[in-house]
């Protein structure tokens, strides 16, 4: 019981931009653990988030180029920006919510 409110407590004093940065990296993280593991010959719950969740590698081939690095840093390139992604748009909520 102390330890299941102290647990709520915590979640509760961090700030949006913390639970936004959370929320999307561990999303993204979840997107790509279930494209591994589904298998090629049906479909998948995650495919329809892979065309969102890939969208922004236009920037990165556009700054860099060539598909040589691409391929070494596209994982990362999509972790960072989904979760810098998810910190801006927890810090506007949490700025909308102080508002109120």
């Amino acid at each position: 019981m102390i330890v299941e409110l102290l647990t709520v407590r915590i979640i509760m004093r961090t700030p949006y931009w913390v639970r936004g940065l959370l929320f999307a990296t561990f999303f993204v993280a979840i997107i790509f653990f279930l494209k591994i593991i589904c298998p090629l010959e049906t479909g998948c719950l995650a495919d329809p988030f892979l065309t969102p969740l890939f969208s922004p590698l236009f920037l990165l081939e556009g700054v860099f180029g060539g598909p040589t690095i691409l391929g070494l840093w596209e994982p990362l390139f999509i972790f960072v920006f989904w979760g810098l992604a998810g910190l801006l748009f927890g810090f506007l909520y949490g700025r909308m919510r102080v508002e109120r």
